[in-house]
């Protein structure tokens, strides 16, 4: 009971251990927070840190009786309008010097200029150009600097539309690299629009969309947007899981470093890195060997499996791959088809057994044959 109030409370503790931040010994720090189970607020909440001493915060006083009507009247004289709350309108911009403007230039006054200015202008190029590329990157831009994120979902949307269709007519028969830059390009397109959707709050779906990128063609700044993404919605675990396997993929020092900052914020220390894309592929009684494998995957329909290469011994196994339960991981009800490289290991390592491991579409892209 505090201060006439039923609370429920939850005791977190960390250690950081010697040499972590330059101490000699470890340092341990605790948080203890009460939650009134009637009112669903915090009514007490205490934290000690060593580096920093002890805080503590608690509501007194509590009054559960209605507050005096008084207190709500206005002052004589004053009188109520109606109003809309909301963000404050983008100012007007000048329409003839925006639609006159090279993308070149729009880019260089969304980044440091008249921001307005360089998104309308980059909205009506990206509206006038065919190419789904342009779409995707105008919408990045615009999510990125916080701006128009209406057009911005519009643009990412046309621009996932546009490579969807395409991927929609992909045979197992004939996959080439075109297919597989294809996937690549989706995998972007992906991402665009789930850090579009973050950026308007709906981190459900910005979840379905970044996953998908990440799923499909790990790179660093996917993983660092979907920790980010599950560290707003509070669940740090699986952001310190998305952080630790971002640094394991490909990306710049920048983003590497940014990843990192968040990393330590969260954890205090680093985690072990998640293995990515293999598992054991049961009902293949192959000694040794490796073959490599395309896969179409679609919704709702078992996954076409396509000998690539290897090992003659293996070529006989794609039932046993369609059998494995890869599903195709789409965020959307679009009409496109997924394709995926895998190779198949046996007797890896001098361990019994086979595995499967999917490849990233960027590997696919660079093993696969161009076009005949």
């Amino acid at each position: 009971m505090i201060d006439g109030l039923l609370a429920s409370g939850k005791r977190t503790t960390r250690v950081i251990p010697p040499g972590r931040m330059g101490n000699n010994a470890p340092i341990t720090v605790t948080r203890e927070v009460w939650t009134s189970d009637e009112l669903k607020v915090v009514v007490s909440e205490v934290t000690a840190d060593p580096k920093e001493g002890k805080r503590t915060s608690e509501l007194q006083d509590i009054q559960r009786t209605e507050p005096d009507p008084s207190l709500f009247h206005l002052p004589v004289g004053y009188e109520i309008t109606e109003t809309t709350l909301g963000s404050k309108p983008p100012r007007p911009v000048d329409v003839a010097k925006a639609s006159s403007m090279t993308y070149e230039d729009a880019v260089a006054q969304l980044d440091g200029g008249d921001k307005q200015l360089g998104a309308a202008a980059l909205i009506r190029i990206a509206q006038q150009d065919p190419k789904a590329a342009t779409k995707d990157d105008v919408a990045y831009r615009l999510a990125r600097a916080d701006l128009n994120l209406d057009d911005a979902q519009a643009l990412a949307q046309k621009a996932i539309d546009l490579i969807e269709n395409e991927a929609a007519s992909v045979s197992h028969s004939r996959l080439s690299n075109e297919d597989f830059a294809r996937m690549v390009a989706l995998s972007r397109y992906w991402h665009t629009l789930g850090w579009v959707y973050f950026r308007k709050g709906d981190f459900e779906k910005a979840r379905l969309y970044v996953e998908a990128a990440w799923n499909l063609e790990p790179r660093a700044y996917y993983g660092g947007h979907l920790g980010r993404i599950y560290e707003d919605q509070g669940d740090t675990k699986t952001a310190i899981h998305y952080y630790q396997a971002a640094l394991a993929a490909p990306g710049s020092d920048k983003e590497a470093q940014l990843i990192k900052d968040r990393l330590t914020a969260l954890a205090g220390q680093a985690v072990p890195a998640p293995s990515r894309g293999s598992f054991p592929l049961p009902g293949v009684n192959v000694a040794d060997g490796s073959a490599v494998f395309d896969i179409v995957l679609a919704p709702d329909v078992p996954p076409a499996v396509q000998f690539v290469g290897g090992s003659d011994s293996l070529a006989a196994v794609g039932p046993a791959i369609a059998q494995a339960g890869l599903k195709a991981g789409l965020p959307d009800a679009g009409p496109e088809k997924v394709i995926r490289r895998a190779r198949v290991s046996c007797g890896t390592h001098g361990n019994a057994g086979c595995e499967l491991t999917l490849l990233s579409a960027e590997e696919a892209r660079k093993t696969a044959a161009p076009p005949s």
